[in-house]
């Protein structure tokens, strides 16, 4: 007598230790269940699972030497096997509980993750904005926030995010001198990749500054009546252009001419422009030529100073020739009417004209000729001339 304790086709396995052997009339062998449900089902990949067998009363028989007698019995035990693995497939519910229990966690997104605040003037500030999102499925808990250098936070978000809720964080640039800045943003929080950064840059440029060369002009002593010139030149010695909007010059008889305004001069720019210098009176003079410009000082003054003389004043004298044989004429001027008179001209003046430039502005002079003959014979003076030089 043969006891099958199993039957495999090599994929699955079934097993039915609760099977005895019976033997027949005609000798055939077979199992029989000891009890109702004492089956075993094992696929590869896939938990055991005991399947129940029924009590059928009857004798499984195979014919040796013919194994497809076992075929219906095989193929009942492999469905039963299809739905145990049917059966082992299903996750448990212990499984889904880890599953979700893993998943419920904070998480971070910044938008956008560096920042460029490109050229910004030296102790100005310009502002940018990063938003952080907890796309996760728990509370975010914000802890500690670190920047420094030429970087500092405007504004921060609340010490928890809520899923799916979003913040901004505000962050500004101040340079504090000319140069390349770098900078990082780093925040901490419960979040599994913390702590999260965003990339800081920026560039610190001077401001424009426009500088007059000469800073002051001295014209010296000009006529009233004439006028002098003086030529300035103007340059942008900053980092940003600078614009000139006004000019203006203050103090008697300055005017400027040149500048079309308003006038902007991009870095290392310059420009020039003319001063001049007219006089209606004599005097020391002094002003300033004034510049309004968009530049680190706002107004660019340059000093301006001259003096103004009064023309020089001339007396033009002239006389008719003597009768008598003469061989010049000599020219005398006092300071009242009927002398007493000074010789002015230096010999006997053969003309019967003579030009006195040695006189003071507000006097009056009085002049008389004498004829000179061969013999050096002096006549007496002729009838006196008065004059007055004027004041300006």
């Amino acid at each position: 007598m043969r006891e099958f304790d199993s039957l495999s086709d090599g994929a699955s396995k079934v097993e039915a230790p609760g099977f005895s052997p019976v033997t027949g009339r005609d000798g055939v062998h077979g199992l029989q269940p000891r009890s109702p449900w004492d089956a075993r089902v094992e696929a590869p990949g896939f938990s055991p699972v005991n399947i129940g067998v029924p009590r059928v009363g009857a004798l499984a028989r195979v014919k040796r030497p013919h194994p497809q007698a076992y075929l219906p019995l095989l193929a009942m035990l492999a469905l039963l096997a299809g739905c145990g693995a049917a059966l082992a497939k299903q996750p448990s519910p212990s499984s889904q509980a880890a599953q979700t229990q893993t998943s419920s966690a904070p998480q971070v997104t910044l938008s956008p993750l560096s920042l460029d605040f490109g050229s910004q003037t030296v102790n100005t500030s310009a502002t940018q904005t990063v938003t952080l999102t907890n796309p996760g499925n728990a509370v975010l808990q914000l802890g500690a926030m670190s920047i420094g250098g030429s970087f500092s936070l405007a504004s921060q978000c609340p010490a928890s995010l809520s899923p799916n809720a979003s913040c901004s964080l505000a962050v500004s640039f101040t340079p504090a001198a000319p140069g390349a800045a770098t900078g990082v943003l780093k925040l901490a929080d419960n979040a599994a990749d913390s702590p999260q950064q965003v990339s800081l840059s920026g560039v610190g440029v001077a401001p424009g500054a426009l500088a007059a060369s000469p800073a002051s002009v001295a014209f010296g002593t000009v006529t009233v009546g004439q006028s002098a010139t003086q030529t300035i030149g103007l340059t942008n010695t900053g980092g940003e252009s600078v614009t000139i909007s006004t000019a203006s010059t203050g103090g008697p008889g300055f005017a400027l001419a040149g500048l079309s305004l308003p006038l902007t001069l991009a870095p290392n720019a310059s420009a020039q422009f003319t001063v001049s210098f007219s006089p209606s009176s004599a005097g020391d003079a002094s002003g300033a030529v004034y510049l309004q410009n968009t530049g680190s000082t706002a107004t660019v003054t340059v000093a301006l100073g001259g003096t103004a003389a009064l023309p020089p004043h001339e007396v033009d004298l002239s006389w008719d020739p003597s009768t008598s044989d003469v061989t010049g004429y000599n020219v005398y001027r006092g300071v009242q009417s009927g002398g007493p008179y000074t010789l002015i001209s230096p010999a006997p003046n053969a003309a019967t004209a003579l030009s006195d430039t040695d006189v003071q502005a507000g006097q009056t002079y009085y002049y008389v000729v004498t004829s000179v003959d061969a013999d050096d014979l002096e006549s007496g003076y002729s009838n006196e001339a008065a004059a007055t030089i004027p004041t300006a």
